[in-house]
């Protein structure tokens, strides 16, 4: 659970924030436990329930909670791990450390909560909590405001999470958690369309390089760097590996096996990448991207009623969560149930969405249903009205034109999307498995298309 910052100054909540996230990570080290990521538990803080019903709502038999005050270099912690069923403690204690030693008390935790619930480390496991990650408390504090900032994912955030990690590692330059965390920022900042793929993979590609250098064992390294393989050097064999290391490393890493079910959808792999998105899922089940991936591989799937129960659970956490409100009308003009996709997409609209991406959502769904004329009317607002940073996805054109059966014009565009290195969801990276182009997957420009993706040995 979050822990609570009883510091004096406010300012250190970032401290109690990013302890709470690294005793999960250490925690996570141990295969024979089942650990609920930050993203979950998060949602908890400042919230007052009773242990039953997070529990229930979790899915979990026990819950570690407590608090930190830190003074100065002096630091306090305060933990207990409570019985969520029967409501009762299994265990507390209370460690007052300098900062420089507050690594043993993340792993003598660990310890701790393993032996109260009679689980064996291995050795492996038992020298990964007790490895220290720096020598350095400053690089440490620095790290961890980065990863406080690098949590909101902002442009302005994420790039102020940048200025932290360079801190981190001037003060420590052997600091692998520290590039790991650059990396991810490039990759962000690519991702949200803030930073030129190019750019943005020129920073990143050192940066988790140095951090396997440093750290072969770290697991946050190899699912970066499986993700860094997979959508921008389209090296699927290298990324799957990347993947199952990182998943070896740390089991309960809901972020390498949701990342792991994006790649294995890409390679048409559908049922293995359902069960990847369902184990991130139930690691992280109240992060709406966890129901969200579950449904959109539903939808590969052609599931669309079974997508459309996930989403429900992702908008029941979220309600105006932007990657379901804009998966919906396309999901119901797929059903050919063309004024339930409107009536969501007007909703989408009204909820400050890229004006030209919601045009071009709109234009899909008249293409589904046959409307040519509305569909390219559409289609033209949409290109009028997209900006440098929202860009309409020339993947989605390829599919409007798909939809209209105007195979030509479906393939130029995918072949531009092609020849633009096209990444991320909705990309021409799903193009083997995306119901828009189902009736294209037997023709030869498809089959060379998929040829030049690296996709036509899966």
């Amino acid at each position: 659970m979050p822990l609570l910052n009883m510091s004096p100054d406010p300012n250190d909540e970032y401290f109690a924030d990013g302890m709470t996230e690294e005793i999960i990570s250490t925690l996570s080290n141990v295969s024979n436990l089942t650990v609920i990521s930050r993203t979950s538990v998060m949602q908890y803080k400042g919230a007052r329930k009773n242990l039953a019903d997070i529990g229930r709502e979790l899915k979990a038999g026990t819950l570690l909670e407590g608090s930190i005050r830190k003074s100065g270099s002096s630091v306090r912690v305060t933990v207990q791990l409570l019985d969520a069923v029967e409501d009762k403690h299994l265990w507390a204690q209370n460690y007052d450390r300098e900062l420089q030693n507050v690594f043993a008390v993340q792993s003598d935790i660990a310890r701790s909560v393993a032996e109260a619930l009679r689980v064996k480390l291995l050795a492996n496991e038992a020298n990964r909590i007790e490895k220290k990650p720096t020598e350095s408390a400053d690089a440490y504090l620095l790290y961890l405001k980065g990863r406080q900032r690098w949590n909101k994912r902002s442009e302005a955030s994420v790039r102020k999470a940048i200025e932290y990690f360079d801190l981190a590692i001037h003060h420590d330059q052997n600091f692998a958690l520290a590039y790991v965390g650059l990396a991810d920022c490039y990759t962000v900042l690519y991702n949200h369309h803030y930073m030129e793929r190019s750019e943005a993979a020129e920073k990143a590609r050192p940066a988790i390089l140095k951090a396997l250098q440093l750290d072969e064992k770290s697991a946050d390294a190899h699912a970066t760097y499986a993700w860094f393989l997979m959508d921008n050097d389209w090296n699927w064999d290298a990324a799957e590996a990347e993947f199952k290391k990182a998943i070896e490393l740390n089991v309960n890493s809901s972020t390498s096996h949701q990342w792991y079910s994006g790649l294995l959808q890409v390679e048409g792999r559908l049922d293995e990448a359902l069960v990847e998105a369902k184990r991130a899922l139930e690691l992280d089940p109240l992060a709406p991207m966890m129901s969200v991936m579950v449904a959109d591989t539903l939808c590969c799937l052609e599931r669309y009623d079974d997508a459309i129960g996930y989403y429900n659970k992702a908008l029941a956490i979220e309600p105006n969560f932007v990657p379901v409100l804009s998966s919906l009308p396309v999901i119901y003009a797929m059903k050919e149930e063309f004024n339930e996709a409107l009536a969501w997409q007007e909703k989408l609209a009204r909820t400050g969405y890229p004006k030209g991406l919601a045009m071009a959502i709109l234009a899909q769904i008249e293409a589904r249903a046959g409307k040519k004329d509305e569909a390219l009317s559409s289609l033209d607002s949409a290109m009028k009205l997209q900006d440098d940073q929202e860009k309409v996805p020339v993947s989605w054109i390829a599919s409007i034109f798909a939809a209209l059966h105007d195979e030509n014009r479906a393939f130029e565009w995918l072949e531009r999307a092609l020849m633009q290195h096209e990444s991320g969801s909705g990309s021409i990276l799903d193009i083997k498995v995306d119901p828009w182009f189902k009736e294209l997957r037997s023709r030869p420009r498809f089959l060379e298309i998929l040829k030049k993706l690296g996709l036509d040995k899966y």
